[in-house]
C-alpha cells in the first residue's frame, strides 16, 4: 500500500505538469521553468523509490556484492555535501561536517555502498528535521591501524522529530515507517534503514528530541599515500577544459533516448553520429576514416546485435587505432554484474540510465584526456 501510494504521487506530478506544459502556458517562460523544475524533482524522487525497491529485492535474494576500491574519506564527505546541498537550502537546514583523529585517510572498501549508507541516514535527517534545524555529521577514526585495518565511527545527529521507543524495535524492517506518507506528509519507502541495517552499529532516538545514528565500520588501510599525485589529479580535474572538436558515435536503438543524448552532446560542443544497433556501429567503425571518431557511447540491449557483442567485434578490427577506441556503456543494465559484463566485453566505463549528463560529460573528459 505504501509503495503504491509513494510511486503514484511523483507519477501524478510528472504526468500532471507534462499535460499542463502540452496544453497551455507554453508562452509563459517562468511557468514553463517552474513546471520543468517540478517534473525534474518528481522524477528524481521516483528514481530514488525505484532504486530502493531494487536494492531491497537484491539484498533479499542474496545478489548484492561488496566491491573493493580506493576510498578517500575526505572526498566521500565532500561528495555527500554536494549531493544534499540543494535539499539543505530548500529546508533552511544547517549541516556541519567534522573529521576527527583521521590518521589513515585512504582505505579500501566499497565507496558506492559507503556513500549509499551515509546518504540514507543523512537523507532521513533532512526529511524529518523541521525547517531551521541542525544536522551534524562526524567521521572519527577510533583505532589505529592494526594488521593493516583501521576502525571508523560515522555519526549522524539531528534536531528532528525523533522516533518512539516502540518504533525503534521495527526501524530495520522493510517498508516500516512510524507513520504513513499520507499521515506525515513526508515521502519515502521505509526501505532506507532496512538496506543499511547490517552496518548500523547503534541508533539512539527520542520522540521529539531528534535522532543520533552511529555506524561502526572497519576498512583496510592503504599505507602508501602519494599526496602530490592526488593534488595533481585534483588540479587536472579542476582545470579540465570543455571538450572541443570531439566526435562521438552514439549507438542507441531507442529514438527518444537517442534524441535526448544527441541534443545534450551537441549543446556541449560534441559532434554526434548515430547508429541504431550494434551491427550498424561495427559497420560504421569499419568504414570510418582514420581518427573520425574519438569515442563510442554504446547502449547494451539492442536489436540485431547487442552492445557487448558489438564492442567485442570493434576490438577485433584490424586497424589498431579503431580497435582501441574508448567505449562507454550507456545502459539501463545498472547492477554490479552488468558493469562487470561491460568491462569483460572490452568497454572502458559504464554509465547507468537514466543518464546524469553532467557526470557523463565529466567521464568523457577523463577518458579522452
Amino acid at each position: 500500500f505504501n509503495m503504491s501510494h509513494d510511486i503514484r504521487t511523483p507519477m501524478n506530478a510528472i504526468i500532471g505538469y507534462s499535460n499542463l506544459l502540452a496544453t497551455s502556458h507554453v508562452e509563459e517562460r517562468q511557468k514553463v521553468i517552474k513546471y520543468l523544475e517540478k517534473i525534474q524533482a518528481a522524477s528524481n524522487h521516483l528514481l530514488e523509490l525505484i532504486n530502493d525497491v531494487l536494492d531491497m529485492s537484491r539484498i533479499e535474494s542474496g545478489k548484492v556484492e561488496i566491491d573493493e576500491n580506493e576510498i578517500y574519506l575526505k572526498e566521500v564527505t565532500e561528495d555527500i555535501q554536494n549531493i544534499v546541498q540543494m535539499q539543505l537550502q530548500t529546508k533552511k537546514l544547517q549541516m556541519s561536517y567534522e573529521l576527527e583523529n583521521i590518521t589513515c585517510e585512504r582505505v579500501m572498501g566499497d565507496r558506492l555502498r559507503l556513500k549509499q549508507i551515509l546518504l540514507n541516514c543523512i537523507g532521513n535527517s533532512i526529511k524529518f528535521t523541521l525547517e531551521g534545524g541542525k544536522i551534524w555529521v562526524k567521521v572519527k577514526q577510533v583505532a589505529e591501524s592494526v594488521d593493516g585495518f583501521a576502525s571508523y565511527l560515522f555519526t549522524i545527529k539531528d534536531t528532528g522529530i525523533g522516533m518512539s521507543q516502540e518504533f525503534l524495535t521495527r526501524i530495520f524492517e522493510p517498508f516500516e515507517r512510524e507513520s504513513t506518507t499520507t499521515a506525515s506528509g513526508i515521502e519515502g519507502t521505509g526501505l532506507g534503514m532496512s538496506i543499511t541495517k547490517n552496518l548500523v552499529d547503534m541508533m539512539l532516538s527520542e520522540k521529539g528530541k531528534g535522532t543520533e545514528i552511529r555506524i561502526s565500520l572497519q576498512f583496510k588501510v592503504i599505507e602508501v599515500q602519494d599526496k602530490k599525485a592526488e593534488e595533481e589529479k585534483k588540479l587536472s580535474k579542476k582545470e579540465r577544459k570543455v571538450r572541443e572538436h570531439l566526435h562521438v558515435l552514439l549507438v542507441e536503438d531507442h529514438e527518444l533516448n537517442r534524441e535526448i543524448a544527441t541534443e545534450v552532446l551537441l549543446e556541449n560542443g560534441v559532434e554526434v553520429d548515430c547508429a541504431v544497433n550494434g551491427l550498424e556501429a561495427v559497420e560504421k567503425m569499419a568504414a570510418a576514416s582514420k581518427g573520425q571518431y574519438d569515442l563510442i557511447l554504446m547502449d547494451v540491449q539492442m536489436p540485431v546485435m547487442n552492445g557487448y557483442e558489438a564492442t567485442r567485434k570493434i576490438r577485433m578490427l584490424e586497424d589498431s587505432e579503431k580497435a582501441d577506441i574508448p567505449i562507454i556503456a550507456m545502459t539501463a543494465n545498472a547492477f554490479e554484474e552488468d558493469k562487470k559484463a561491460a568491462y569483460d566485453a572490452g568497454m572502458n566505463a559504464h554509465v547507468a540510465k537514466p543518464i546524469h549528463f553532467t557526470n557523463l560529460l565529466k567521464l568523457v573528459d577523463q577518458i579522452v584526456e
